[in-house]
């Protein structure tokens, strides 16, 4: 990041600090049109999940900016943000409105293989669709997948309702083939 971004990026800090969440937006528009590719930078990042979660809270537009700069500026990352969003903050106003947004294809379609065969395993509720998901798994799954098929693995232990595939060779592979990727 060049000067102006990395005040851009500290001045984004600030303002949600200090609650100023319209400031925030408009620094975040400046930062993303300084350097699209802030939204990588983790403490960026964070302070994005921070801003969607306080601007639903707030009257006005902001929330709508917000979520556009998410879906449409910051590329592969802003997608991840909204995932991040669904699965990390369940009930919040904000993850309500990612999951809203990630319904759409054409957004879905501008992430990562990975994003997708998370998001696709994730909103899949019959055994056998899942089950037909474990090649993409293996292929594209990153670690959100890799949670998502040891939950599948470990329902047949608990004698709960839902899917079992144990012993299951293409759930295994998928597993191991994330395993190795993660390591």
């Amino acid at each position: 990041m060049g000067g102006d971004a990395r005040e851009a990026r500290s001045a984004l800090t600030q303002a949600l600090q200090l609650g100023r969440y319209p400031a925030a937006t408009d620094t975040l528009a400046r930062l993303l049109d300084m350097d699209p590719r802030a939204a990588e930078d983790s403490e960026v990042h964070s302070d994005v999940v921070e801003l969607s979660m306080r601007v639903m809270l707030q009257p006005g537009n902001d929330a709508d900016r917000v979520f556009d700069m998410i879906t449409t500026k910051m590329g592969t990352t802003g997608i991840d943000i909204l995932y991040e969003l669904v699965t990390t903050h369940g009930g919040a106003r904000a993850a309500a409105r990612a999951e809203d947004v990630l319904k759409d294809p054409g957004v879905r379609a501008r992430g990562t293989p990975a994003l997708r065969i998370a998001y696709d395993f994730r909103v899949t509720r019959a055994c056998d669709q899942k089950k037909a998901l474990f090649g993409r798994a293996k292929t594209d799954g990153d670690r959100r997948t890799w949670g998502q098929l040891q939950q599948v693995n470990r329902r047949c232990g608990r004698r709960s309702p839902g899917c079992c595939f144990e012993n299951d060779p293409d759930l295994r592979a998928a597993l191991d083939a994330i395993d190795a990727r993660m390591k």
